[in-house]
């Protein structure tokens, strides 16, 4: 049931990418906003590159420095062609990977240290144990909020990484499906390469295999440890990225009103004087 919470938790990410994906759409447009998207953006381009890479396909375009195209172009065929479905999580973990570092160069304003709540079962008293685990979450975060120093440069600072590097990891709804199908493959893959070198389960007595551990338990123990933090870290990061981008959603659309009203001012007074000059004529 651990890997079961694991894919849970890579799909809100996947979801929560996607609102945020559609909310700065608009906003993406404004110089400013792809410029304090473009570490996130670089990121993410060269994230996929690698997965591409790794996973055996052939990277076609990666213009690291067109901002405005937040994707790269890849062929994959035969077995290659599973990094159709890898490629969109790699800036995911690349992204909250980077995330760890940064809050830890600026002293660690925000914690961001949380893992998957356990799934015990696959009903709805699973369901539930499963939201009142995200419930201390939640609550963890917000009490962060409070206690902030909001008159900080480095709190500043490390909102404006989460935006950014949030924005380079999240996925769009148009590629939400292969996003999907990678979550399954890459935690199924986990759960059955544990399985092999004899690795037990962290959540509980119940053990993923009755096989004597393999001299590779260790490591792929390490690697189970550090997909699970990662991607609780990520969760994290997308969870913050999107109240951040609510927020410059409403300032964005605030100021296209303003520009609106504006012009809609200016136009009428000039009418208005228009007006005034036929009559005088």
């Amino acid at each position: 049931m651990e890997y079961v919470a694991l894919f849970v938790w890579l799909l809100l990410c996947v979801t929560l990418g996607g609102l945020m994906h559609t909310i700065l759409q608009t906003p993406f447009n404004y110089r400013l906003i792809r410029i304090l998207a473009a570490p996130g953006v670089t990121l993410r381009k060269l994230a996929m590159a690698v997965v591409a890479l790794v996973s055996g396909a052939t990277v076609t375009k990666v213009n690291v420095y067109n901002i405005s195209d937040r994707d790269i172009g890849f062929q994959g065929q035969g077995v290659s062609s599973v990094s159709n479905v890898l490629v969109p999580l790699g800036p995911l973990f690349a992204s909250a990977v980077v995330l760890q570092i940064v809050n830890a160069m600026l002293g660690s304003p925000v914690s961001f240290n949380y893992s998957p709540p356990p799934v015990p079962s696959l009903d709805a008293g699973g369901a539930k144990a499963f939201l009142m685990g995200m419930s201390p979450l939640v609550s963890g975060l917000v009490k962060q909020g409070l206690v902030a120093d909001w008159g900080s440069l480095r709190f500043y600072v490390l909102l404006g990484c989460v935006l950014s590097l949030s924005l380079g990891a999240c996925v769009s709804f148009e590629k939400f499906r292969e996003a999907v199908l990678g979550s399954l493959l890459l935690v199924a893959a986990l759960a059955v390469i544990c399985a092999l070198a004899g690795v037990r389960s962290g959540l509980g007595s119940t053990a993923v295999s009755t096989l004597a551990e393999s001299p590779a338990a260790p490591l792929v123990r390490s690697v189970r440890t550090f997909l699970t933090g990662t991607t609780g870290v990520a969760f994290i990061m997308m969870l913050c990225g999107m109240m951040v981008a609510i927020v410059v959603g409403i300032v964005v659309r605030l100021y296209q009103l303003m520009i609106s009203a504006a012009g809609g001012k200016s136009n009428s007074g000039r009418r208005e004087s228009r007006g005034e000059k036929r009559q005088a004529a």
